[in-house]
């Protein structure tokens, strides 16, 4: 990583911290254009996006198993 990557992946890490300790923040970091800035402005980052993508994806699967569970419990 360059010199010049180095903010923008201090950036995506930055994200990833707070995604993990604060679901509301998780969800403001599936926003597509925030997804696109991280992507354009943090290329050298690219294992940090795709672990943000692989938390977003069982975020939504927790989410789901949630909804699933609910509405068995309501019937």
């Amino acid at each position: 990583m360059s010199d010049k990557d180095a903010p923008a992946a201090r950036f995506v890490e930055a994200c990833i911290l707070v995604a993990e300790t604060d679901p509301a923040d998780l969800a403001a970091l599936k926003h597509p254009e925030l997804q696109e800035k991280l992507r354009y402005f943090a290329p050298a980052a690219l294992e940090a996006l795709v672990q943000l993508d692989v938390m977003l994806q069982r975020q939504a699967a927790a989410d789901l198993v949630e909804k699933s569970e609910a509405k068995a419990a309501a019937r």
